[in-house]
């Protein structure tokens, strides 16, 4: 067996044609755009296929709203497998239902892990364009979709994103993807009191990830007294301890979680910065709830530490800064 993807062309046409008249006979992946094109081509010119694959890799002649796309074929030999569509950029709608990559494996070849393997195949195609990671989406409905997604993103690295309800209140279910196998450092971001540890804490068993926490070592390295008496001191000492850590988890190839808060925009390009160092690919989990909340969180805790943020909430909310539209994070409102 020797699977590559490659460039449609007439020598694969005779397993193509075989193909097509198989997915004639499953009128679902009439859904699929790919097919639909290979179907049309099949009734009209396969060489205006050709040239309008070619084109819409190159960008030209591109219908409104359609983003420049390279179309693959998944092949055995010369047996014709699936189709993979990769397309360079998203758009508003793709980066909610769509994603970069689409796929469709023919009918007689499914279940037999083609997808999976053209996956790979199709990411190291999107890190010859440059791209460090892509978006794929699946309905929510559709395990065996989800299942290569996840499985992938074990192999790989990468994020899942929340997922999206459409128009038709369907949930499709969103995964980031990297495109080099990396391990995956967690930015945990977050005021006092939205719940960062413990939505760390869910991420560490989600994903297998080490959950690092600057808070509970800085109390296991110093006594209450010292570090009570200099937070900042103690906090910074931790903070490099956990750093370290994290550099001998990335040449394992482990995955960390860093719950830090990461306040602000500058701080958070710094430790992308040093985790890229490391080996790692990062993402921001902005972790939110309204004031009133949080209030009442930091409330319910004890020691002086806690009194002092309560007193002071309001000044030191004036510090921190949301991750904006320049940085990749992922929302979750924790209340």
């Amino acid at each position: 067996m020797y699977l590559k993807l490659v460039l449609p062309s007439e020598k694969y046409l005779p397993s193509v044609q075989q193909a097509i008249e198989e997915y004639k006979k499953h009128p679902s992946h009439f859904e699929i755009n790919v097919v639909q094109k290979m179907i049309a081509a099949q009734k009209n010119n396969f060489a205006d296929y050709f040239a309008q694959t070619e084109n819409e890799r190159l960008g030209i002649n591109l219908k409104s709203g359609y983003v420049s796309h390279s179309v693959f074929w998944l092949v055995d030999d010369d047996k014709y497998i699936g189709s993979f569509n990769l397309r360079h950029s998203l758009t508003p709608y793709l980066k909610q239902i769509g994603g970069h990559i689409a796929y469709q494996i023919r009918p007689s070849e499914q279940q037999k892990s083609y997808a999976y393997a053209g996956l790979q195949l199709c990411l190291k195609e999107a890190l010859k364009m440059g791209m460090s990671k892509v978006l794929l989406t699946c309905k929510n409905d559709n395990k065996a979709s989800y299942a290569t997604m996840h499985n992938t993103m074990i192999k790989y690295g990468g994020v899942e994103d929340t997922s999206f309800c459409d128009e038709n209140r369907i949930i499709n279910r969103r995964i980031w993807l990297w495109t080099t196998p990396k391990p995956t450092f967690y930015l945990i971001c977050g005021f006092l009191g939205a719940g960062k540890t413990t939505c760390s804490q869910k991420l560490s068993t989600q994903t297998n990830a080490v959950h690092l926490n600057p808070d509970e070592e800085c109390m296991k390295l110093f006594s209450q007294k010292e570090y009570e008496a200099n937070w900042d001191d103690c906090f910074k000492k931790t903070v490099n301890i956990l750093w370290q850590k994290a550099e001998e988890y990335a040449k394992q190839n482990i995955s960390v979680i860093f719950d830090m808060g990461f306040w602000d925009k500058k701080n958070r390009q710094d430790a992308y910065k040093k985790a890229f160092e490391l080996g790692f690919e990062s993402v921001i989990y902005y972790i939110y709830a309204p004031d009133e909340i949080l209030k009442q969180r930091i409330s319910q805790r004890k020691g002086v530490i806690a009194e002092q943020n309560l007193k002071n909430f309001d000044k030191l909310k004036q510090f921190f800064e949301a991750p904006d539209d320049d940085e990749f994070f992922i929302k979750f409102d924790n209340y």
